[in-house]
């Protein structure tokens, strides 16, 4: 992964579980004193953390300086807020059990909501959901609002990465 070990992590940083903050337990440039914060917010809503010259994730960072050890997958906020890093919202989990973790729509969804999106032949609010890569079609609905809700409700039955 990477030459940053958990020893070295600690030797920099100080990281508080109860709330996510990494501070600078050393002076690393002279615009940053000891005890500042020492994450910014990326253009994708994640904190980063630049330890000597590379750039690191800040709950990735979180997990090694917790557990000793990087994460063996991805490291998921299980609320849905990128920049809670706080320790009892991260977990170590697969690529699919994070993506089951969803908690908005795509950008060009036609209802803002996850699950539903207007279909074109009947005018009605289509809901359906994908099931280890196979697309399951759970009706037809009169508003986004109830197709999103019976989205919802499977969702939560069959995706164990599901925390909403």
């Amino acid at each position: 992964m990477s030459n940053l070990d958990s020893t070295r992590l600690r030797e920099v940083l100080d990281y508080c579980p109860q709330t996510g903050v990494f501070t600078w337990r050393q002076q690393v440039r002279k615009s940053t004193p000891v005890g500042s914060i020492a994450t910014q917010k990326g253009n994708n809503g994640y904190l980063r953390i630049r330890v000597g010259r590379r750039m690191f994730q800040a709950h990735r960072l979180a997990w090694l300086y917790v557990h000793g050890v990087w994460p063996a997958h991805v490291v998921d906020h299980i609320n849905g807020d990128r920049a809670d890093n706080r320790l009892a919202n991260l977990r170590d989990v697969t690529q699919q059990v994070n993506i089951q973790n969803q908690r908005s729509p795509i950008r060009s969804s036609s209802s803002g909501l996850l699950g539903a999106c207007k279909d074109k032949q009947s005018g009605k609010w289509r809901s359906q959901i994908t099931i280890e890569g196979v697309t399951q079609y759970l009706g037809l609905f009169e508003t986004a609002q109830q197709a999103h809700e019976a989205y919802l409700s499977v969702k939560r039955q069959v995706h164990e990465g599901c925390t909403i």
